[in-house]
């Protein structure tokens, strides 16, 4: 009889598990990948998605870059590509589709 409850939770736990690392799989890879393949059938051609780091090494090299040719010193209201180049690249960019 301990022999077979043992079993018993063993299996639910196993189960338990596998339900969950099922929905963490899907939220964190599946619904990213069909998001990005039904808004590329639509013609926004971005970057892709990748799980953990994402778009972090060109943000730090836009950054630095935007350091690098518009200091700060440079006194101008113009501020939007030395405080948030990334995100004034991206609307550069992408910002006719929106429109």
């Amino acid at each position: 009889m301990e022999i077979f409850m043992y079993t018993v939770v063993v299996v639910l736990c196993g189960v338990f598990v596998t339900v969950h690392m099922w929905k963490l799989l899907n939220w964190a890879w599946f619904q990213p990948r069909k998001l990005e393949k039904m808004l590329r059938e639509q013609g926004f051609n971005n970057n892709f998605y990748r799980l953990f780091i994402g778009d972090y090494k060109e943000m730090v090299v836009i950054a630095k870059q935007a350091q690098s040719i518009n200091p700060i010193i440079n006194f101008s209201n113009d501020i939007v590509p030395t405080v948030m180049p990334f995100i004034h690249q991206s609307v550069q960019k992408y910002a006719v589709r929106l429109l």
